[in-house]
């Protein structure tokens, strides 16, 4: 998932109840930085 992919941004076919939640009560963080943007198993 990409941040656009969250339902408080729009995205009408992912469900994403408890991250609109938190975004709904304050917590929407739309500019942050990851130390390792790769994601590998």
């Amino acid at each position: 998932m990409g941040w656009g992919d969250l339902g408080v941004y729009g995205e009408p076919s992912r469900e994403t109840p408890n991250l609109d939640w938190m975004a709904a009560e304050g917590l929407l963080f739309p500019n942050f930085y990851s130390a390792n943007p790769l994601c590998s198993p």
